[in-house]
């Protein structure tokens, strides 16, 4: 019994990633154990490298990240669609912003559909957030 709790107390400290306030990289080994199995809220950028519109807003994206370094309730990350890919998702097209919202057995999908500056995915996350308002 004292083993099997012990399990369980590793198996939650390995789940949570710590937010540093940079962009975190996605592959295909990390996005279950960064993205659904943490206990953070992760806002995801599916992308591909070619891509305009995900260069253009690659700048505020980092800026999102930097702004929300403080806050261990959520993460950013980004994944290279054309390096990596994941069944938990449906990508159609680039850039695609999927906020894992945490709370049920597995992760609600919110895509963002609105202006892609940091303030307007800031204001997202906190619409969607899992978290109270003063968590973030």
């Amino acid at each position: 019994m004292k083993y099997i709790v012990l399990l369980v107390i590793a198996m939650s400290v390995i789940a949570d990633v710590t937010n540093e306030g940079k962009v975190i990289e996605l592959t295909s080994d990390n996005f279950n154990s960064i993205v659904l199995e943490s206990k953070q809220d992760v806002l995801v950028k599916f992308f591909a490298p070619w891509c305009g519109h995900c260069k253009n807003m690659a700048e505020a994206y980092k800026t999102l990240a930097a702004n929300l370094a403080d806050n261990q309730n959520v993460l950013i990350a980004e994944m290279d669609w054309t390096q990596h890919k994941t069944d938990a998702v449906e990508i159609k097209g680039f850039p695609t912003l999927v906020f894992f919202k945490k709370g049920g057995e597995k992760p609600e999908q919110i895509k963002f559909q609105k202006a892609r500056t940091a303030e307007a995915m800031a204001e997202f996350i906190r619409e969607n957030s899992s978290f109270q308002r003063e968590d973030l």
